[in-house]
């Protein structure tokens, strides 16, 4: 982007960086390319593979590092919808699946090889396919099956093509489906959206049958349909589900179907989400690139951290990922201008903390994230530790000088009846002091003397880290009078407190 070299977001500093082109492929199409490509590992010691359709029904194979065509194949029109890399046979290689939109489901091989067509027959009807297929081993029999949404509703296919299940709610769907275990209880849902009754549906992947749904402010076309994804941003081991309607409304759900929030456009456009922690905070944004030409990135409880305008509207989801292998998160994200654009704001990248990186998920378009290793389970492991280091009333205060006046030594001698690393917020010098005779443990303890008024101690400021996800605080006391204890946060731009769970004890 040669007219924006620099950009600053509400105080973020981000750079726009330029980039070479290695080359480029004139692959014959008489229409325009509005569809991605799904990419696969290279067989073998060949190079890695792209499969992309195309809204004049040419299906292209490429060699990704020379852009080579190797094979080609007439399917059908795919517009907004587009293709999938999976290993439907278990064999460990990848076969390359074309979802169009009136004449099939289209399976090859690597090599280009036909394998099978749904509906295998002639007079049987064929699912009207607007949005991307899906795929993914629900199963775990190491075969990937095969998901879509047609507009009477979700369907799922064997690897060998058989339909497994059907389901048809009574609504119109113009919408992918995405999949992953949302709820955390081993079995996948899938999610789709629907255009007639304005809601997001979960069914249950396995068989088929409905487990919620959710209504929306307005419904979903091809474009909005064709960008669900969900991932954990709230830090709670669940998985929220993020969509847009196409009037510009950005949706989040929690795994049961509840509305966490809302975010609208000022112009009523689609959005395209993708999730990661974009500046290093340690927390999970929501990037959203939208129809009106702005990309926007909210906070995990969706207020608006900041926007970037480009020249067209954006279609696809911007990419979260480390592009130039420096160790920090660039965003990639290009529109109807035909140009990329990568953006970075210096944060390190952490692909456990980015939990939906692209559009469908990964670079096969699998739209699944169900039966992958989960990208934030090292974060979910609970780890306890004490953020009080003087929490034991262990320490005084001994001054490290050395007392040379009476008045030094009477300030020594107070400094060090009182704890160490607390301070006197309410009452005077003689309502509290260290205890070495009445103690629960340890060397000593507190001793409070209230007067008029209660005493109030307060510690020194604790710094904690960005992943703090709990937080909790007790105190044990004996006496006639009642002790409490609370958590008083401090503030940090780098913490969302919304994101903390409180909970009071003792």
């Amino acid at each position: 982007d040669h007219s924006q070299r620099h950009a600053k977001h509400a105080g973020y500093g981000a750079s726009v960086q330029m980039g070479s082109r290695f080359g480029t492929l004139d692959g014959g199409w008489t229409m325009r390319l509005t569809t991605s490509a799904a990419l696969t590992r290279a067989k073998g010691s060949g190079n890695p593979t792209l499969l992309i359709g195309s809204s004049d029904g040419r299906l292209l194979c490429i060699d990704a590092k020379t852009g080579t065509v190797l094979w080609k194949n007439d399917v059908g029109k795919i517009e907004w919808g587009g293709v999938v890399w999976a290993d439907l046979d278990g064999d460990r290689e990848d076969e390359g699946i074309a979802g169009t939109e009136s004449n099939g489901i289209h399976v090859f091989t690597l090599e280009g090889k036909p394998l099978w067509v749904f509906p295998s027959v002639a007079d049987q009807p064929k699912p009207n396919l607007f949005c991307p297929l899906a795929a993914s081993d629900v199963d775990k029999d190491g075969r990937c099956d095969i998901f879509g949404v047609d507009r009477m509703g979700p369907f799922r296919l064997s690897g060998h093509g058989e339909l497994i299940w059907k389901t048809t709610p009574g609504d119109e769907f113009r919408s992918t489906a995405i999949l992953g275990d949302a709820d955390g209880d081993g079995r996948p849902e899938l999610y789709a959206g629907s255009m007639d009754d304005n809601a997001l549906w979960c069914f249950d992947a396995l068989d088929g049958h409905v487990l919620w749904k959710s209504y929306l402010l307005s419904g979903l076309d091809a474009n909005s349909g064709s960008s669900l994804c969900m991932g954990d941003l709230n830090g709670d081991g669940t998985r929220e589900i993020v969509l847009s309607d196409k009037a510009g409304h950005l949706y989040c759900f929690d795994s049961h179907g509840k509305n966490l929030w809302t975010f609208q456009t000022e112009q009523p456009r689609e959005l395209a989400p993708s999730l990661g922690d974009v500046d290093g905070d340690g927390l999970v944004e929501v990037l959203a690139a939208g129809g009106d030409h702005c990309l926007y990135c909210l906070s995990p409880s969706g207020e608006l951290e900041w926007k970037v305008a480009t020249d067209l509207r954006l279609l696809n989801p911007a990419t979260i990922t480390d592009v130039d292998m420096d160790g920090m998160t660039d965003i990639l994200v290009c529109g109807s201008d035909r140009k990329l654009r990568c953006y970075t704001l210096g944060g390190p990248c952490r692909p456990q903390l980015v939990p939906w990186p692209s559009r469908r998920f990964d670079i096969r378009q699998s739209g699944s994230c169900f039966n992958h290793r989960d990208s934030s389970a090292g974060f979910r492991v609970p780890v306890a530790a004490s953020l009080l280091r003087e929490g034991g009333f262990e320490n005084s205060k001994t001054p490290a000088w050395k007392p040379e006046t009476p008045a030094l030594e009477e300030l020594a001698a107070q400094r060090q009846r009182e704890p160490r690393g607390w301070l006197l917020e309410q009452g005077d010098d003689t309502s509290w002091r260290l205890d070495k005779e009445i103690k629960l443990s340890g060397s000593s303890s507190l001793q409070v003397t209230p007067g008029q008024a209660a005493v109030v101690v307060r510690s020194e400021a604790i710094p904690v880290k960005a992943d703090l996800r709990s937080v909790s605080a007790a105190i044990r006391a004996k006496g006639a009078s009642t002790a409490q204890v609370w958590l008083e946060w401090g503030g940090s731009h780098r913490i969302d407190p919304k994101r903390l769970t409180w909970r009071r004890s003792g």
